[in-house]
Order: structure tokens, then C-alpha cells, then sequence
């Protein structure tokens, strides 16, 4: 009867801590994803603009957040071609005297003209959430 019963707990201990356990390691892969920056320069046909991706050739800045970026505190990242994908969700904007929202339609033109204007981009699990044209 005791081995009976020690049995049926000790069975019913390795039926709750296993799932525990793979919970325990797949919690990073759950984790929330990572925000970064990006800022390049639109100009020598470095940035390119499609319906579905931006896609940048040479070096790129990296930044945490957008103040940093600003600031001047990123990284330069070495040069080779890099791609970033645009969805629905993704919001536009252009920077000047006034940050104003604006078409993604608008921001493809800006960002493939090669005048020389800035583009950012907030990336968030491969995504852009965020994709600016700054004078």
C-alpha cells in the first residue's frame, strides 16, 4: 500500500515538473522581441523602397532608441546588403519643421528619390513598426 502510494505521488511530481522544465527554457524564445533603430542616408541608391521591404545596401547606423540615434550614440554597422520587411501595420512619417503622418505611398517616392534625405526605422521582431523621412 506505502509503495503504492509513493508511486502515485512521485508519478504525479514528474507529470507537473516536466512541463515546468520546457517551460523554463522556451521562456526566452516567448520573450518579448527586441526594438532597434536604423538610419540611413537615401542617397547613391543605398535605400530602396518596395510595397513589401526596405532594403539597404553599405553602412547603417544602430541605436537602441530613436534619441540615441539623434544624439549621435549608435552603432555603425559594416557594409553589406540588409533587407527589413514593411507591413500593415506599419506607420509613416516625415519629419521637417513638423512631424507629420503621411502615405506609405508618399514615403516609398521620398525614400527612392536619392535626395539626400534621412530615413529611420524602428525594427521590432524583423518587422518595421515605424519607418521615417527626415530632412
Amino acid at each position: 500500500m506505502k509503495r503504492r502510494i509513493i508511486t502515485n505521488v512521485l508519478t504525479g511530481l514528474a507529470i507537473i515538473s516536466i512541463p515546468a522544465q520546457v517551460l523554463a527554457y522556451s521562456a526566452p524564445a516567448m520573450a518579448a522581441p527586441k526594438t532597434t533603430w536604423f538610419e540611413k542616408t537615401c542617397l547613391n541608391n543605398q535605400v530602396k523602397a518596395t510595397n513589401t521591404k526596405v532594403i539597404t545596401r553599405g553602412r547603417i547606423e544602430q541605436a537602441s532608441s530613436e534619441q540615441k540615434l539623434w544624439e549621435d550614440n549608435s552603432k555603425i554597422l559594416k557594409g553589406k546588403t540588409r533587407s527589413y520587411k514593411l507591413t500593415k501595420q506599419t506607420k509613416y512619417y516625415s519629419y521637417g519643421e513638423d512631424v507629420l503622418r503621411i502615405s506609405k505611398k508618399d514615403w516609398k517616392k521620398l525614400v527612392n528619390a536619392n535626395n539626400g534625405l534621412g530615413m529611420i526605422i524602428q525594427v521590432k521582431g524583423g518587422k518595421v513598426t515605424k519607418a521615417v523621412i527626415s530632412s
